[in-house]
């Protein structure tokens, strides 16, 4: 995002609770202002980060890391996953799976019937 003040506009609308487009078209240009100052002040969204700046005050007040060294705050921030590139599947691979989805389906549909 190329407008930082763009960023701010989606973290107040999800803080509460409304699309980017209902925040400015019910939120006036003077109050968008006194919520960016008390942002500063008083940070909210970005849970994660927030708690990771504690975890890491807390872990360094501890002793830091075994062997030696500091916690960072992204020391306990969630891992980003590298996404996965989609396995292509040929129709037949996709027909042998949705066979076997349906077969245990029966099965257990059989078990529950014989148990009513």
């Amino acid at each position: 995002m190329d407008r930082p003040e763009r960023r701010f506009y989606f973290l107040l609308a999800g803080h509460l609770g409304m699309t980017v487009e209902q925040l400015l078209a019910t939120v006036s240009s003077a109050e968008l202002s006194e919520w960016m100052a008390y942002y500063r002040f008083e940070p909210f969204g970005e849970d994660w980060k927030q708690t990771s700046y504690v975890c890491s005050m807390l872990g360094n007040t501890a002793g830091g890391k075994k062997g030696g060294g500091r916690f960072t705050p992204e020391d306990f921030l969630p891992a980003k996953r590298p996404t996965a590139k989609p396995v292509r599947q040929s129709p037949e691979e996709m027909l042998t799976i949705f066979r076997a989805i349906a077969s245990r389906q029966s099965a257990t549909a059989g078990k529950q019937k014989a148990g009513a």
